[in-house]
């Protein structure tokens, strides 16, 4: 007994001579960023005489502070970030009950590893692909994961990742993605070749059993399959190219894919004797491309072109525009990874809310991917935009956008009687592929280092996609945000 104390007390002695010694060796940095915003906007829905009126005004609050902690000059980094939210909108909800939420946004360990020229890194932060875009983050899909990086040459590197969003302990909930990318590297050139897999086990194996002639009972008293519990079972073959030519500078992203959804034709849930054999699989073959340019003009001004593709598909859909109402079986809409949610293009402001500000429009045809679901979301894109940006003076900017947005094929018709075609019975829409055309501009201030304010404004001109094939149909309205932001870096 005698020899355990002591052991345990020379234990506690070590311990606390070389404590200080442990903590001195790591650098600690607090950092983070307070903001605050003012929204107004106006026809969201693009439907004017719809009641009550969808105009709205408020304003939210985000503190989010981030420690850094800094160890063996680099070797080792752990970063550890927190989010304080408003949690009410101030002019419609603010009330003594309203309280801040509070969240963890990410976390990071990340070290060299021994004897190599990679590092290591696991935690929740972003993962995402070379082009930032297709995987991308706008914060709420940051999740766990780890990762390796680092140097095969002088100009040649690598990096590998695997990130589970979803782990229920059976392995039908398993949602797995896996990255692997390679970056070669030469005076103006950047090639980065990349593959990615996505497997989702589903979030239930159970088949559907109701076996009533009632479509709505079929659809209600049994597991339906929709987009958020389909098995995914998806390959990403992607490469992104950076080059510049003097003052020009060019990105190109291409991505095919390949995989199949095993959702079933949703065409077929209201079907007599629903099975097993109803859920066959739905094969998905696709393409999302992205071409960036900016040219710079001098006396800081600097005009681009960005262009944005992806094909649609001229099916019918069910009432939700999901992805498994495939009659052939087969779907030609680009599905981004992460169960849809990983795709932030950087795009107009009021489909992709990525350009000036990151506040959720409310704009029925709101796409962030620009992939839609042959919906009211578009059904596939083709995006043509002229941008720019002026720096007036060391302290302010304007930037702006003109914006073509057009749907890759015309909305789909909603097959409301279940049988796969299209008949006077279901939904139908006008033919149209335009979906407008959007105006942005904003004004950005750097008042003094670390404190800057964006005053940033959308309006999108509608256009005829999506409007009901009936006579006499209303003109879909057109849609604004102005928003106001002011930011604070520390």
């Amino acid at each position: 007994m005698r020899k355990i104390l002591m052991a345990l007390a020379v234990m506690v002695v070590a311990i606390a001579v070389s404590a200080p010694h442990i903590a001195s060796a790591a650098a600690l940095k607090v950092s983070g960023f307070w903001r605050y915003r003012g929204i107004t906007q106006d026809n969201a829905d693009r439907d004017d005489t719809k009641q009550p009126n969808d105009s709205k005004q408020f304003s939210d609050a985000l503190i989010r502070p981030r420690w850094t902690f800094t160890s063996l000059k680099g070797k080792i980094v752990a970063l550890y970030e927190l989010d304080f939210d408003s949690g009410f909108e101030f002019a419609t909800s603010a009330s003594s009950s309203d309280r801040q939420s509070v969240g963890t946004n990410r976390y990071t360990l990340d070290f060299a590893i021994p004897g190599t020229k990679a590092r290591f890194r696991i935690g929740k932060t972003d993962w995402i692909s070379p082009d930032k875009e297709i995987m991308a983050s706008a914060g709420v899909n940051r999740i766990g994961g780890w990762g390796i990086r680092g140097k095969l040459s002088k100009s040649l590197r690598f990096e590998v990742w695997n990130t589970q969003i979803n782990d229920g302990g059976a392995a039908s909930s398993d949602d797995n993605d896996y990255f692997a990318g390679l970056t070669w590297t030469s005076p103006g050139l950047k090639i980065s070749p990349w593959i990615a897999w996505e497997k989702f086990n589903g979030v239930s194996a159970t088949p559907f059993t109701d076996t009533s002639s009632t479509v709505d009972d079929s659809l209600t008293d049994a597991f339906v399959l929709n987009a958020d519990s389909t098995e995914r079972d998806i390959w990403y073959y992607g490469v992104n190219v950076r080059a510049t030519f003097g003052k020009i500078k060019v990105n190109v992203s291409g991505v095919l894919e390949d995989g199949t959804l095993d959702f079933g034709r949703g065409v077929n849930a209201g079907t007599v004797g629903l099975a097993e054999g109803v859920r066959q699989d739905t094969d998905i073959q696709a393409y999302i491309i992205l071409i960036r340019s900016w040219l710079d003009l001098g006396r800081g001004l600097k005009v681009g072109f960005y262009g944005h593709f992806t094909p649609g598909d001229d099916d019918v859909t069910s009432a939700t525009g999901d992805l498994g109402t495939q009659p052939d079986g087969k779907l030609t809409r680009f599905t981004a990874m992460k169960g849809g949610g990983a795709c932030r293009l950087t795009g107009p402001q009021l489909f992709t809310r990525r350009r000036y500000n990151s506040v959720a429009s409310g704009n029925a045809a709101e796409s962030q991917c620009l992939n839609g679901d042959g919906g009211e979301k578009m059904n596939g894109a083709q995006v043509y935009e002229i941008l720019f940006t002026y720096k007036v003076s060391k302290a302010l900017t304007v930037k702006g956008n003109y914006s073509i947005i057009r749907s890759a094929a015309s909305r789909s018709t909603i097959d409301k009687n279940f049988n796969g075609i299209e008949d006077a019975g279901d939904d139908i829409f006008g033919d149209a592929k335009d979906v407008g055309t959007e105006f942005d501009a904003a004004v950005v201030w750097n008042i003094y280092k670390g404190l800057t304010t964006t005053m940033s404004y959308a309006h999108l001109f509608a256009g005829d996609y999506g409007k009901s094939a009936a006579a006499g149909t209303r003109d879909l309205d057109d849609t604004w945000m102005l928003v106001w932001n002011l930011t604070h870096k520390f």
